[in-house]
């Protein structure tokens, strides 16, 4: 008997942790997020894809702004509406001998469409 409701509870608990929606960051203020390697959720869809060696760059648009974000697993088709889980990243670039630092994503998982 105590098994049984261990065991229900345990299955309430994680049907209701299917529902939860990840805290959506918006592009506008991933450079406020001063971490290297910090994870965000970020949605939006998908404009310009650009390849790589062995990697693909896509940009991100949502309604504050464009971010590039770079991933090994296949990429999402342009003009498609996402929601990925990403690590935030940055690269010093220099031009014409000013340095800026330039933010990217490397995408983690893309997250199923249940969850958008």
């Amino acid at each position: 008997m105590l098994f049984r409701l261990i065991f229900k509870g345990l299955l309430l608990t994680l049907l209701g942790l299917g529902g939860c929606h990840p805290k959506i960051t918006s592009i506008a203020t991933l450079d406020q997020q001063k971490e290297a390697n910090s994870l965000v959720y970020v949605q939006g869809t998908v404009r310009d894809r650009a390849p790589l060696i062995k990697q693909t760059a896509y940009q991100l648009q949502d309604q504050t702004g464009k971010v590039w974000v770079i991933t090994t697993k296949l990429p999402p088709e342009s003009g498609q509406t996402i929601t990925i889980q990403a690590k935030i990243k940055s690269k010093s670039i220099v031009l014409q001998q000013q340095q800026s630092q330039e933010l990217y994503l490397q995408e983690v998982r893309q997250l199923p469409q249940s969850l958008k």
